[in-house]
Parts: C-alpha cells; structure tokens; sequence
C-alpha cells in the first residue's frame, strides 16, 4: 500500500506538470488518456487481471482492489485522489460497491464510476446510476463497448466537464 501512495504522489505531480491551457487542444485522442489511472474493485481476480490488461492494452494505467474494504482505505490514506475513473463490482462480500459509492458520494468525491456487474436486477443498476454511476456494464460485456466509454468518460473528465458523460 505504501509503494502505491509513493507511486501516485510522483504520477499526480507528473500529470499536474503535463496539463494543458485551457487555449490548447489535444490532437490525438490517445493524449486525453495519456497518464490516465483507472482503479478496478473487484473481488474476483480473474476479472481483475482481464479488466487491467484490457486497459493497459489501450494505454491506460490500472491499480487494482480485491474488495471495497481495501478501496475505501487507499481513498482515506491519499490525501488527494488522481483517479481518473473507478470501475467497481457491485457484488463483493463485505462493503459492497454501492456501498464504496454511497461513502464517495457522501464524502463529496467526484470520481466517476463505471459499475460491472454479474447482478441482472434492474433495480441495482437504475440505484447506481441515480446515485451518479455514468455507465452500467453486465458481465460479461464487450470489451470495446467498455473500453469506448471509459475513453469518453476519461476525456469528457480531462476536459473539465463538470457534468459527467451518461453512457447509460
């Protein structure tokens, strides 16, 4: 845990000096990703692994979390998050991924989510995207359709939306 607060202070000052006035514009789509740190919270590993090879496959860096217990205490130890996105589970034992994006949200974090999930019930995926979730993706889900919406929610962040991209 150590070694990854270590490694997030030098990326979030390495990407604080590769920001961008506001005058200029990126000319390649890979620039709006270029340092881009996604975390994935999932207690499977098998999807885990899956889920950060398939973004490191298109330049975006990963940090992993097997439950949202282990989540939650890298968010309280950072004293501020450079985490461009979250993708998270909705069914993991103990604190569950509703439950890391209630404490988000109650606590006034505006990263944005993408949930996946094994879960069909429509009811939970209408709760995570009223309580802000931009997308809702159903295990197991198409990979380029993934991909593509994390790159626009990464972009549509990097550009300074304050509004967060639906991918409903």
């Amino acid at each position: 845990m150590t070694e990854l607060l270590s490694w997030l202070r030098r990326y979030k000052r390495i990407r604080g000096s590769l920001r961008l006035t506001s005058g200029q514009l990126y000319s390649h789509k890979k620039q709006k990703l270029k340092n881009a740190l996604v975390a994935i919270v999932d207690d499977d590993v098998a999807v885990v692994r899956a889920a950060k090879r398939l973004l490191i496959s298109r330049g975006i860096e990963a940090t992993t979390f097997l439950s949202g217990t282990e989540f939650i205490d890298f968010i309280e130890q950072a004293s501020q998050p450079v985490l461009d996105c979250i993708i998270l589970d909705v069914h993991m034992d103990g604190v569950n991924g509703l439950d890391v994006q209630r404490y988000l949200v109650e606590n006034g974090m505006t990263i944005p989510i993408v949930f996946i999930s094994s879960a069909v019930e429509p009811w939970i995926r209408d709760q995570a995207i009223t309580a802000g979730a931009v997308a809702f993706f159903s295990k197991p889900f198409d990979p380029d359709a993934f991909i593509d919406s994390l790159e626009k929610v990464i972009a549509s962040r990097r550009d300074g939306d304050a509004q967060l991209v639906s991918l409903k």
